[in-house]
């Protein structure tokens, strides 16, 4: 025997093993970026980064306890040491794999397998410990330490690495290499490799499923210059541990270039987690690391891949036509992931570019005083460009020297009008206006204003500004293109500067603060009541320095606002405002007070009695503690007399309290006793006069509420909706009504209203806000009065509220035809109600007549405004669904075919259908047919199903229990259980299924308790009334067709043809090439045999030449291509793509795109292509086949870009009359009862439309 092992008979057909891996792995990645504060790599993980080698696998690695990666050169390798399981791979992003040095490649496991080079060198070597290559010498060594399927054992290993393994001794026998011992001695790869042994594999912590969002973008085009585009919506679930996501992996797909875009970013709903990325050249990715985003335990996160297109003209440039679907493919997260990669719609760069908004800076606010609320902090101004466009999200970035946790309560403003709250994460400020965007005219420019409560220190420096390094921090929607416009930054730096007054960047302030800071806060100018307690007049706060105060006098003053002198605080003995005090506005504790007019100092007038103004300057004396860097809100409260000696002396007047200036000795620190100096009272060295509040009466005014208007009910009804009445308080105070008193009057002789009539009408009534009863039920008396006592119903200050009589009217009708009544509200005495401090409120009426047009005192009133007419019954009206299936092919031995669904649709009563009638509008189709099947809800609200038998076409159904409640659309299913073909079924046949009036059909009111029959109104599509009172259902529908279903075809069995994802579109070149792929199923009713396709061509010539008689496209010109003859045209099975399916070209037949007669002809272009399968295909039960058509191009331009489009051709979809005229898709079916030569019609997903070309 030779010294190194012969292959003869024995011998193995090597594969070859590419250098890089071409993992195949089901199981997730697991990936753990390298950031800070993230979860570190150890010694023994195995990791991948996410862009794949030329190979198409991805490189993988060992990660060592000497820091370095360490490559599995072939798929052996890694399964020599871990085998099939993937579950310790980790997903890292390309820059933190490159970032680890590389190390030694790993071998083969000592003791394993058996290894050969993957050349020319025959030897099969043992790996020893070390990672030694050792000769195995003879066959027989090999099946002593192997086994006889030795050979089995033998792994090819790529010449390249085979430098990895050094040579050692020959194993001459089997004594010379301990399998067993050299086993043991390598545990684990670490250890083998001289590092820190492996550790056990890494359970993962949890689970993270991740799946496309249902509301994530649909395909669109995009005008160049957009940003802020949500390209793909995904939402990542976590299972019964919360996960965190410290990494994503974003990719795009498609035909276009990395330039297309300026920035990718992830948002969480309308806050960006991200700076911007941009797309490598190579792979078209963006990789996001070091994140945080928290995943709740059982809970979904949606996040949004969000991107900004460049310009089409100016910078990096945006390519017209470039197409691209933006891709998830990879998480960092410690979890196990699956789901992935998740990939949005196509997006396609558009030929048009997005409006410019101009982003300015605004002035500089007044430096805010620390204590301040509301306070404006910043400004901006928007100015629209030539479109409408609409702003909806705004990040204010925060800088300067604050710490901006002593911001907060963030709010944008325009104007006086707010329009959002702000969202902080970090530096950043989120304004959404997502939900009520702001609108601004084309050219037109507006102000806003950022606002927040400003705590902590006096001069700190306050930057606020829109960083222009993420464009999509503005969102401003052209409302044209419905996309983010362009926005370009004026007098807005990058990041600004926390200098006073910067020449560019954003707007700057300084907090304000001292030893003391004094804040004035409010309110708003407002009115309040006579009688109020406790109104707060003025609120302010005072914050500490470094030191605890004691705050031992502040001096207020109280005087009518503006130049009037009028008024008085007091009139005799009577003192209109009383009960002054300051007090905590946070706890609603009492600081300083009360004090009394009795104390004050007059200021204007010769006394009390005349005065207008008044001082407590000596009075509001307790002391209390303010603490070290402490902020206590403040509020002024007084009460408000509830009547005056004389109309107006506060009334309908303006009254304004004034902060007066400290006064020495007023506040003192407590460590050292000593005064604080009012030059360090910052805010307090000045008067600070609060806002108006004007003193008035509280106020409700009732009138006439626009709903519910004149309706029509019928006998019996319960809970009807009769006259709705509008209350509204004044903003003084809110307003409790305890009793309202109604009158009403009723018809029901056919005369005149008179209110001894109206409880011959309605038997009770009760008040309804909405759908809270804020009374119990009332009956009327015999004169019409009904009382609502007891009530605590409550109108807010300067709120409207809809006040519902609900009524139960009387089982039976008075006249004979119908009964009428109408109800209102007498006068203002008939209303009882308070305002907050228990004072009686008379209501005012707002429309001068109560809810009818004339006095109700004694007075018949013939012409009332809301009127509820009483009749005998509801009416029933009848309609097809518009969730009614469409006509389709159904199969024999099916059940519950839904064949239809009809609606109902009840007026003025609810109604149980009690019996009805379908019919087969095909009698002669009825053999096949088991049984119908009708389902409907009853009152409770569960489904009923009943079944009948068609006889002489009809199925009548009885005792039925049909709900179908007043103002609300109730469906019924038909459906049916069918033969199977080989029984009675007939294919072929197109049953048709109605609702029958001229039948048996009855429906009863619930309230009225009358019989809707035949003979009774009964309403149906395109027609006022289908029976009239007296009419027999015979004659009333005689038509009855706008009440039948779609037909159906009956079939054996059924194909189904679908495009095939991996069907061409996109660029491609001209030439022989694949046009189209479809997928042709059979159903597991039977096999289906093909015999006739169809194909639409739709194409462009676009070179100068091109004509309507000249082109690739067309026939008879010396530029006509392939495609306008039999010869460029096959078709073949995918298993298959060798051989053609069509006998030649005699099974083509080519026609023009014009309605003329004939085959294609002259110059005409080429529009459809019919194979007429010479051999039929035959497509088994349950199984599908995938064809591909081929169709030769030659002759399309690449530089005009021309295109084409292959369709499978529905049946009658073509427009050539004669090609219409004949079967577009034929069909067989196969066995006892089958029907061939069964045309397209019906034939699910017809027509197919394949993918635009582009050449």
């Amino acid at each position: 025997m030779y010294n190194t092992l012969t292959f003869g008979k024995k011998a193995f057909t090597w594969a070859v093993v590419v250098a890089t891996i071409a993992w195949a792995m089901s199981a997730a990645f697991i990936a753990v970026p390298l950031a800070q504060g993230q979860t570190a790599l150890a010694a023994g993980d195995v990791i991948r980064g996410t862009v794949r080698s030329p190979f198409g696998g991805y490189p993988v690695y060992y990660y060592g306890s000497d820091a370095k990666r360490h490559l599995f050169p072939t798929a052996s390798t890694y399964a020599a040491w871990f085998g099939t399981d993937f579950s310790r791979v980790r997903v890292l992003t390309e820059a933190e794999v490159g970032a680890i040095a590389l190390g030694a490649n790993v071998t083969i496991r000592p003791g394993s397998r058996l290894i050969k080079e993957d050349g020319p060198d025959p030897k099969v070597y043992a790996v020893a410990t070390g990672a030694l290559r050792r000769h195995v010498a003879s066959e027989a060594v090999a099946v002593a330490l192997y086994g006889a399927n030795w050979a089995r054992e033998v792994v090819a290993v790529p010449t390249g690495f085979l430098v990895n393994y050094t040579e050692g001794t020959a194993i001459s026998a089997v004594a010379d290499y301990d399998k067993t011992a050299i086993t043991a001695a390598n545990p684990d790869l670490g250890t083998a490799m001289g590092l820190a042994a492996t550790p056990a594999t890494a359970v993962p912590t949890g689970a993270l499923s991740v799946a496309l969002a249902s509301d994530s973008p649909a395909g669109a085009v995009l005008p160049g210059g957009v940003t802020s585009v949500v390209a793909l919506k995904f939402n990542v679930t976590a299972g019964t541990a919360a996960q965190t996501i410290t990494g994503i992996t974003v990719q795009s797909v498609g035909v276009g270039s990395a330039n297309d875009f300026g920035a990718i970013y992830i948002y969480d709903g309308a806050t960006r987690l991200t700076s911007g990325r941009t797309l490598t050249s190579q792979g078209r990715q963006a990789e996001f690391a070091a994140l945080n985003i928290a995943v709740a335990a059982n809970t979904a996160k949606a996040l949004s891949v969000v991107v900004d297109v460049n310009s089409l003209t100016a910078g990096t440039v945006a390519t017209a036509g470039d197409t691209h679907a933006f891709r998830v493919s990879a998480l960092g997260t410690t979890a196990a992931v699956s789901g992935l990669p998740v990939t949005g719609s196509t997006m396609s760069i558009g030929s048009q570019g997005v409006s410019t908004v101009i982003l300015t800076r605004g002035s500089d606010p007044s430096n805010p005083t620390i204590g301040q609320t509301g306070v404006a902090i910043g400004e901006f101004r928007l100015t629209a460009g030539t479109n409408d466009v609409e702003l909806r999200r705004a990040v204010v970035t925060v800088g300067g020297t604050v710490t901006v946790s002593d911001l907060s309560a963030f709010a944008l403003y325009q104007g006086a009008t707010k329009l959002a709250d702000g969202a902080v994460v970090s530096d950043r400020v989120t304004f959404d206006l997502g939900s009520t965007p702001f609108a601004l005219g084309q050219g037109t420019n507006r102000l806003f204003t950022v606002k927040a409560n400003v705590s902590g220190r006096g001069a700190r420096t306050i930057s606020t500004y829109i960083d222009s390094t993420y464009p999509s921090d503005l969102l401003v929607v052209d409302k044209v293109y419905g996309y983010g416009a362009t926005v370009t930054f004026t007098s807005f730096a990058a990041v600004a500067t926390a200098v006073a007054t910067p020449a560019t960047g954003g707007s700057f302030v300084t907090s304000q603060g001292g030893r003391v800071t004094v804040a004035f806060n409010g309110p708003s100018a407002s009115d309040v009541s006579l009688g109020s307690q406790d109104v707060q007049m003025y609120k302010f706060s005072l914050t500490a320095g470094d030191q605890a105060l004691d705050i031992r006098e502040i001096e207020l003053s109280l005087a009518e606002a503006g130049a009037q002198v009028a008024g008085a605080l007091q009139n005799g003995t009577t003192n209109y405002f009383t009960d002054v005090k300051i007090k905590d506005a946070d706890t609603g504790a009492t600081l300083m007070g009360p004090v009394e007019l009795s104390g004050a100092t007059v200021t204007s007038g010769t006394s009390l009695t005349a005065a207008s103004s008044a001082v407590w300057d000596n009075d509001l004396t307790q002391s209390w503690t303010l603490n070290a860097g402490q902020t206590r809100n403040l509020l002024v409260t007084m009460d408000v007399a509830s009547s005056e000696v004389t109309a107006n002396d506060i009334a309908t007047r303006g009254w304004a309290v004034t902060l007066r200036v400290f006064p020495a000795g007023s506040i003192r620190e407590v460590s050292t006793n000593q005064n604080v100096a009012t030059t360090d009272i910052v805010g307090g060295q000045a008067a600070v006069t609060g806002n108006t509040m004007t003193v008035r009466a509280s106020a409700l005014t009732v009138q006439l509420a626009s709903t519910p208007v004149s309706g029509t009910t019928v006998k019996g009804a319960s809970n009807v909706q009769m006259v709705g009445f509008s209350f509204a308080a004044g903003s003084q105070s809110p307003v409790r009504v305890t009793q309202i008193v109604m009158t009403g009057q009723g018809d029901d002789t056919g005369g005149t209203y008179t209110a001894g009539e109206f409880d011959d009408v309605v038997i009770t009534a009760r008040l309804y806000d909405g759908d809270t009863a804020v009374s119990v039920a009332k009956s009327p008396t015999t004169a019409g009065v009904i009382t609502f006592d007891n009530m605590d119903w409550t109108i807010p200050a300067g709120a409207t509220k809809r006040l519902v009589a609900r009524v139960n009217v009387s089982t039976s009708l008075m006249s004979s035809a119908a009964d009428t009544a109408w109800l209102g509200i007498n006068a203002a005495a008939d209303i009882t109600a308070q305002d907050r401090d228990s004072n009686t409120v008379t209501a005012t009426d707002g429309d001068a007549v109560w809810g009818v047009t004339a006095s109700v005192g004694g007075v018949t009133n013939n012409t009332p405004t809301v009127v509820l007419t009483v009749g005998n019954s509801g009416t029933l009206t009848a309609d097809l669904d518009g969730d009614s299936p469409l006509s389709a092919i159904i199969l024999g031995g099916a059940s519950n075919v839904n064949m239809t669904k009809f609606k109902f649709l009840a007026a003025n009563e609810d109604f149980l259908v009690r019996r009805l009638r379908i019919s087969n509008d095909a009698a002669a189709d009825d053999t096949g047919i088991v049984q119908v099947k009708i389902t409907y809800p009853k009152q409770d609200g569960t489904l009923e199903t009943k079944t009948g038998v068609l006889a002489s076409a009809n199925a009548n159904f009885s005792d039925l229990n049909f709900y179908v409640p007043r103002d609300r659309t109730t469906v019924m299913t038909v459906a049916a259980d069918y033969a199977t073909i080989s029984e009675s079924g007939v294919s072929g046949d197109t049953p048709t299924f109605r609702l029958d009036f001229n039948g048996t059909f009855e429906a009863v009111g619930a309230a009225s308790g009358s019989s809707l029959d035949e003979g009774s109104d009964v309403h149906g599509t395109g027609q006022t009334t289908l029976c009239s009172d007296g009419g027999g259902l015979s004659t009333c529908y005689a038509d009855t067709s706008t009440l039948s279903g779609y037909a159906m075809t009956v079939r054996k069995s059924k194909p189904t043809v679908t495009l095939s994802a991996a069907s061409p579109a996109g660029a491609s070149v001209p030439g022989l090439n694949e046009a189209l792929r479809f997928t042709v199923a059979a159903d597991a009713a039977g096999d289906i045999v093909l015999d006739v396709l169809t194909f639409k061509v739709t194409s462009t010539c676009n070179a100068s030449t091109c004509s309507t008689t000249v082109g690739w496209n067309r026939l008879g010109n010396a530029s006509s291509g392939a495609v306008t003859t039999a010869a460029g045209w096959s078709l073949y099975d995918a298993a298959d793509l060798t051989t053609q399916l069509e006998a030649g070209d005699g099974d083509w037949a080519l026609y023009g795109t014009d309605a003329a007669d004939g085959t294609l002809s002259g110059t005409e272009k080429v529009g459809y292509a019919r194979l007429a399968l010479t051999t039929s295909r035959t497509i088994a039960a349950g199984t599908s086949k995938t064809y591909v058509l081929k169709v030769d191009t030659t002759g399309a331009s690449t530089s005009s870009d021309d295109t084409v489009r292959f369709d499978v051709l529905e049946e009658a979809g073509s427009v050539n009359t004669t090609l219409a005229a004949l079967t577009e898709f034929q069909w067989d079916e196969v066995g006892s009862g089958a029907v061939a030569d069964i045309d397209g019609t019906r034939v699910r997903n017809l027509p197919v439309t394949g993918g635009t070309i582009i050449y």
